[in-house]
């Protein structure tokens, strides 16, 4: 049996455009990009010695550091000599995040021209430096080699209320490189096995800042690795 049904009417090209004129006069609607908020953790000034500047706050893995900036400086130093000056100053070189930082909040308080050691070590006979007058430039040069160096020092702000794990198997890998049960990392850490069991199976994939920081120090290792970071 034939369908009576109509068939439908094709759209002229007068008509598509209309259409199309309708489609643009319509509001577009825009989605606001979601940024988690940061955490408030304020600072006292009063704890600032002679000649500090306070530079933000630094986060790491979890956990938020404040960065405050020393008035030492060397020029002409090995990386061995800059680490030395630094322990002797009260503080450590910078590493990579903290002269983002301070190239952020501090570009006159470092001079362009000059290179400065970081703390971040590629092998026993290369170090990393920064250069401000180039953008930012990190490369690296002999420990040998001569040059300037700052000198940071860190006040723990507070933890991040949790953090996600992009690779939940480094937790495992950690604690069995470091000969430990479930059921001792969880004893040390502060939490049930079941717990941690969760943590390495990637059934729960978030981490407080607290236990993270527990989790690093039992088993000695970066948090930025432990998170995964470095797998990206």
């Amino acid at each position: 049996m034939r369908s009576s049904t109509t068939p439908p009417k094709l759209l002229g090209t007068a008509d598509h455009e209309e259409l199309m004129r309708m489609v643009d006069s319509l509001p577009t609607a825009t989605r606001a990009a979601i940024t988690p908020p940061r955490p408030d953790f304020p600072f006292d000034m009063s704890y600032l010695q002679t000649g500090e500047q306070y530079v933000g706050i630094v986060p790491d893995a979890g956990i938020y550091r404040h960065l405050i900036l020393l008035p030492a400086e060397a020029q002409f130093v090995t990386w061995n000599q800059a680490r030395v000056f630094a322990a002797a100053a009260g503080g450590v070189l910078p590493d990579f995040d903290d002269f983002d930082l301070l190239e952020k909040n501090f570009p006159e308080r470092l001079h362009d021209e000059d290179s400065y050691w970081s703390s971040e070590l590629l092998n026993q006979k290369e170090a990393f430096y920064v250069c401000f007058g180039d953008y930012g430039h990190r490369d690296v040069d002999s420990v040998d080699s001569l040059t300037r160096a700052c000198v940071v020092r860190h006040e723990f702000a507070g933890f991040e209320h949790s953090v996600s794990m992009t690779w939940h198997t480094h937790i495992k890998v950690a604690r069995e490189a470091a000969g430990m049960s479930v059921e001792r990392l969880a004893e040390l850490v502060g939490v049930m096995p079941s717990t941690v069991a969760r943590w390495e199976s990637g059934e729960t994939r978030t981490i407080s800042g607290p236990h993270l920081a527990n989790v690093c120090t039992v088993l000695n290792v970066d948090g930025a690795w432990l998170l995964g970071a470095d797998d990206e």
